[in-house]
């Protein structure tokens, strides 16, 4: 454990590797193709979902051919995702934080989806950036429902940017300047998180993180969540929604 929390203060983040049990993982997949399946809401669209999503398949699109990104409020579902969040994830994210520990239900609360041939990228951006001041001891958890491939929209780092601290005074402009800033160093420092189905990723809520989009024929989808210590202080958002809703795990 003091090796993983000393990479962890080092490089912003840790690698877990068979996180999932072969049965939970199935039970994650289960569940995330019946909510495709039966447009569960809440979900989170493309911005863009014309033209340049043209081969994205019909599975992964609503009745006005939107592309999803995401399923959010995930916790709130129930079934494999409030299981594996509440169990292994917590679990992991206990050995680096602090107890009591805390989940936050109004961000960061989804599964992710990379459509096949959808050329969206997520920006580099830290997560912990929309909180207006601490806590910046946001945990985010990344755990792969499929492998993580170079082609597929692979989650990218860039190792010890949590020690700057926050980049930008808003999303909209952290966004701006993150992107100028990543522009150098992603060529040189930036490492793609290589997953494997089952494996998980916990960073530090200021590492600057990124994403390519799919070119591959393949979906690429990942459930993320995230924790807070025990000495989380309620602060307002940068986009000016309520402080960060959290719940008390076990």
């Amino acid at each position: 454990m003091k090796e993983m929390h000393e990479q962890y203060q080092e490089n912003g983040f840790v690698i877990v590797r068979h996180l999932l049990s072969a049965s939970e993982l199935q039970a994650l997949r289960e569940q995330t193709e019946d909510a495709i399946l039966h447009r569960t809401g809440p979900i989170v669209f493309e911005q863009e979902s014309g033209a340049a999503c043209a081969a994205v398949p019909d599975h992964y699109r609503d009745e006005q051919g939107r592309v999803f990104r995401r399923l959010s409020r995930v916790i709130d579902r129930g079934g494999a995702f409030e299981q594996v969040v509440r169990g292994p994830l917590a679990d992991a994210a206990a050995r680096l934080l602090p107890r009591p520990l805390f989940v936050c239900l109004n961000r960061h609360n989804m599964l992710m989806l990379k459509a096949p041939y959808n050329p969206a990228p997520v920006p580099w951006h830290q997560d912990a950036a929309v909180w207006d001041e601490g806590t910046f001891e946001h945990l985010s958890a990344i755990v792969a429902l499929d492998d993580f491939l170079p082609d597929n929209g692979c989650l990218e780092v860039v190792p010890g940017s949590h020690r700057q601290g926050p980049v930008g005074l808003g999303w909209e402009e952290n966004t701006a300047r993150i992107q100028e800033s990543c522009r150098r160093a992603t060529a040189e420092q930036a490492v793609r998180m290589d997953l494997k189905a089952g494996d998980a990723v916990l960073f530090h809520g200021l590492l600057l993180h990124g994403s390519p989009g799919n070119a591959s024929a393949h979906t690429r989808r990942s459930l993320t969540a995230a924790f807070f210590p025990g000495d989380l202080r309620q602060v307002s958002t940068r986009r000016g929604e309520s402080a960060p809703q959290v719940r008390e795990l076990p």
